[in-house]
């Protein structure tokens, strides 16, 4: 199992790490010789928008986003692709209704 050092900002929502995405804080304790990688969550609209950054090429990352029902009676959650780390395009999916939250799974 390989250690990653991450550091993230999400926009209302804790970051997902890699193995069977663990839920972690927003930046875990440094490793010597382990690439960073961080990471930006946006909502523009009705979409959540994700990008990572950093060393780590072989990771991915996808964006997911929480998501009010339109008639306000519940939620709902919906994922967008996967994108490669350090990447130019970034991760984004549109709910159709109001994002409540965003924020970035890992998987290796």
């Amino acid at each position: 199992m390989s250690v990653r050092r991450i550091l993230a900002v999400g926009a209302g929502a804790a970051v997902l790490a890699a193995g069977g995405f663990l839920a972690s804080p927003a930046s875990a304790a440094g490793f010597e010789g382990v690439p960073d990688i961080a990471c930006d969550t946006w909502i523009s609209g009705t979409k959540a928008n994700g990008v990572c950054r950093g060393t780590a090429r072989e990771e991915t990352y996808r964006v997911k986003a929480v998501c009010r029902m339109g008639n306000g009676a519940g939620t709902f959650t919906k994922y967008g692709p996967w994108r490669g780390v350090g990447l130019p395009d970034y991760s984004s999916v549109d709910c159709g209704a109001t994002v409540l939250s965003a924020s970035i799974q890992f998987r290796v």
